[in-house]
């Protein structure tokens, strides 16, 4: 009797029915994307196969044979009457058809292990003499056609086409063994391409015996450079098959399995909280009447329990099977578009009992939250009404996440500092989570309860009065763009660190030639000067590195190296701006411009060249000739003030300046079509920051998040004021004095919870980056800054738009 009633009154309310719909949501999504990214990745069986053929070890010997030399290492090893195949491999090949293209060449004997390592001669035959080749994936070659490599340095011969089935997607060259060997000599001039191999073993399993045998059947020059490697032993590539089969199958999410976890357990954890919270409620007048009849309420409780109950586990339980349903239907696409042979149905059973933890944890916790007293019940509800906002107010609450996000973060930290930054991957929602957590509550407890006298004191009134939903609301929304900044930020400051350590020395709008290079490689100035002349842009401007230093200063940090230009205006060019005055007339009359202030005696500075070993003094004032060039000088001359004292004048670079991106993109390939080496080019080269999976999935989640708690959020409170709506039209306000409150009631959320995670996220960024100096350089991502405040506008946009369209039917429906 008592059930019926309940599922009476629970059943015709339309936002119990909607609360089990946005559950549904977020369970459904939440197992597509943990049964989706298992389709992503290949199983470890398969990976195996594809890495080892049916070999049980490989090993890779850690010599490289140059383009245009000999390779004689693979057939020196390949013995299959001994359990042993060698491939060998190179990455450096491109087509002259499409020089920007690279692709991956493997010699082996293909007609014998093409089909164990996954490869199917899908037409045509197998490599039977060098320069043949069967070509794999979207190669766009076809049989019989021959085509040049390395800029017309060698010849090949496609004879066949083949389908890899692990990586469908790779775009591989499969040559007979001595194509390597077929590459003309001269490309050693222009090219620095290497070859290496891969040994593959079914009869030699340990790591001793492989490398005892590569030590064995090797000529005595290989030995003897293989015993003189420096930080390299043979062995360090060896690996077992059993290591890569015994692992166990896990997806790119496992990667940031604690941040994953943080939103599978936090966000329908919410929902069943504000299920309750809303059932609470919404039963609260029946509890009341029955308080006053002397009934026990009891039973009531009970039926309540067991309706949540069989609604929560319908919406739950369906959602998630159809989440993990949907992901296998789509497992063939999303296999297709990693690239890879599909694992086959999978289940993420880790992600999916997290998923159904919280929800059960919350479930019990709200259960016995709502559990009516013996006695004093009237006084009891009365009261309980106002503790959970009083607490969430109150200074103990406040102090207490205080104290807890001091030692969380000083523990992430610390750690931190144990294990290097590669640990804030994993262990970064932890400080932000807390710290959110402890800004939600700090402010919550200053929303002002003032009399209304606007909408908008009138909706901090309503915040105010809802602190335990406006602090959920506040801390979630916190959380999420906190989590989004923070890792973009972390990702922008190691990339920031690292580009420092890879930045060339030369500007963005600029392309650099060096003269020659420790691999015997050169061009000519006339070559160089050819290249201006054929695109129409300005000839080069010539910079002579090494052609001194700077006396020694203890304690200074960066180049003592001079560099020199032929003239003031070639500086001027290189450094991007105008030389003042006094610089111009220090260079012309033969000094020097020096980076620091340091290098200065005075007004002149000590020159250290193999003329003058003891130092000569020379005329000299500090200058800014840019954070690039200052890399590798620490002083700047002109030409021929070297010349005028025979010093020797250093290693040659022509560099073209105040280029266009169609300009240097036109530079290297007219550069490369002429025959300058690749590697005597320099091009600006900073590390592009890729954007970390954790920021799309932080940036989904407060998309999501922010409408769905908008939309539950604004119906608690237009509810609120659907009880005193009689009372503004009363005091003659418009209709839409109640709509202008409710948008301004999440707006005071929206707008503090953003703030707020700019603090939660940027604050735990800029204290790692303090103690992590070495490999990471604060900076502030501000695009997803920009993404954080996009999500919540998006997403509170679309929840009151939600609310009001809702709204409106229910208006029309009465």
């Amino acid at each position: 009797m008592v059930g019926r009633y309940v599922e009476k009154i629970l059943g015709k309310k339309g936002r119990y029915r909607f609360i089990l719909v946005v559950l549904a949501v977020v369970v459904g999504l939440l197992s597509w994307v943990a049964t989706a990214d298992r389709q992503l990745v290949m199983k470890p069986a398969d990976k195996a196969q594809h890495l080892f053929g049916d070999a049980q070890a490989l090993l890779q010997v850690p010599m490289h044979t140059g383009v245009g030399k000999k390779d004689t290492i693979r057939s020196a090893l390949d013995r299959p009457d001994e359990g042993v195949r060698a491939i060998s491999t190179t990455a450096d090949i491109y087509l002259d058809a499409s020089k920007e293209r690279y692709r991956t060449m493997l010699e082996g004997d293909w007609p014998q292990i093409g089909e164990q390592f996954g490869y199917n001669l899908t037409a045509g035959r197998w490599p039977s003499k060098p320069g043949e080749i069967v070509a794999s994936g979207d190669s766009g070659l076809s049989i019989g056609e021959s085509v040049t490599a390395m800029d017309h340095n060698i010849k090949l011969r496609v004879v066949g086409l083949a389908d890899e089935r692990f990586s469908p997607k790779a775009n591989t060259l499969l040559a007979f063994p001595g194509t390597w060997n077929t590459i003309d000599p001269a490309a050693a001039q222009t090219h620095s391409a290497m070859i290496n191999t891969t040994l593959f073993s079914t009869g030699i399993t340990g790591k001793d015996a492989l490398e005892e045998y590569v030590l064995r059947h090797v000529d005595k020059k290989t030995k003897e450079q293989l015993d003189s490697l420096e930080g390299v032993s043979l062995g360090e590539s060896y690996l077992a098959r059993s290591a890569v089969e015994g692992r166990p199958h896990q997806g790119f999410a496992e990667n940031f399995s604690f941040i994953l976890g943080v939103f599978a357990l936090l966000m329908p954890s919410a929902v069943v909280l504000f299920l309750w919270t809303w059932s609470r409620k919404a039963l609260a007048p029946v509890k009341s009447q029955l308080y006053t009849l002397g009934v026990n309420s009891t039973p009531l409780w009970k039926a309540t329990v067991r309706k949540s109950f069989i609604g929560v586990i319908l919406s739950a339980g369906i959602a998630s099977m159809l989440g993990v349903g949907v992901a296998w239907l789509m497992a063939p696409a999303l296999a297709d578009l990693a690239g890879i042979q599909g694992p086959g149905p999978q289940v993420a059973w880790k992600w999916l009992g997290l998923i159904f933890t919280g929800i059960a944890v919350c479930y019990i916790a709200g259960a016995l939250w709502t559990y009516p007293y013996p006695k004093n019940r009237a006084a009891v509800e009365g009261a309980r009404k106002q503790r959970g906002s009083s607490f969430i107010g109150s200074g103990i609450a406040l102090w207490m996440t205080g104290l807890v996000s001091v030692i969380v973060i000083g523990g992430t930290v610390l750690v931190g500092l144990r294990t290097g930054p590669d640990v804030f991957d994993v262990w970064a929602p932890i400080p932000v989570i807390a710290f959110s957590l402890f800004l939600a509550l700090l402010v919550v407890r200053t929303i002002s309860a003032k009399v209304p006298l606007k909408p908008r004191v009138f909706a901090r009134r309503l915040a105010a009065r809802h602190r335990v939903t406006t602090a959920i609301a506040i801390f979630l929304l916190t959380a999420s763009s906190g989590m989004l900044i923070f890792s973009g930020t972390f990702s922008k400051s190691f990339n920031t660190a690292a580009n420092k350590d890879v930045l060339d020395v030369i500007r963005s709008d600029q392309v650099g030639v060096e003269q020659s290079n420790d691999l015997g490689q050169k061009t000519t100035q006339k070559k160089v000067i050819e290249l201006a002349h054929d695109l129409g842009i300005a000839e080069p401007v010539r910079l002579l590195t090494g052609s001194g230093s700077l006396d020694w200063v203890e304690g200074m940090e960066g180049a003592f190296g001079v560099s020199a230009v032929d003239g003031a205006e070639e500086l001027e060019r290189l450094i991007g701006r105008t030389l003042d005055a006094k610089e111009r007339a220090v260079l012309q009359s033969g000094g020097m411009l020096v980076r620091h202030p340091g290098f200065l005696q005075g007004s002149e500075a000590l020159l250290l060249t193999e003329v003058f070993p003891d130092g000569r003094t020379l005329p000299a004032t500090v200058s800014d000739f840019g954070e690039i060039l200052e890399l590798e000088a620490g002083a700047i001359i002109l030409t021929e003030t070297l010349e005028k004292y025979k010093s020797p004048l250093g290693a040659t670079r022509w560099v073209f300046t105040e280029l266009s991106e169609p300009q240097k993109k036109a530079l290297i390939e007219k550069a490369v079509e002429q025959r300058v080496p690749r590697e005597l080019l320099l091009i600006p080269r900073m590390q592009e920051q890729e954007m970390p999976e954790i920021v799309y999935y932080s940036l989904a989640t407060a998309l999501i998040g922010s409408c769905l708690i908008v939309v539950m959020v604004s119906r608690a409170n237009a509810k609120s004021l659907e009880a005193i709506r009689s009372t503004f039209w009363t005091l003659g306000l418009p209709d839409s004095w109640h709509r202008w409150v409710l948008r301004w009631s999440m707006s005071i959320i929206v707008v503090r919870a953003f703030v707020l995670g700019v603090i939660a996220g940027l604050g735990p960024a800029a204290l790692v980056a303090a103690t992590q100096s070495s490999a990471l350089i604060f900076t502030i991502d501000w695009v997803t800054i920009v993404f954080a405040a996009a999500a919540l506008i998006i997403g509170t946009v679309a929840g009151l738009l939600i609310v009001g369209l809702s709204r409106n039917r229910g208006g029309a429906h009465s």
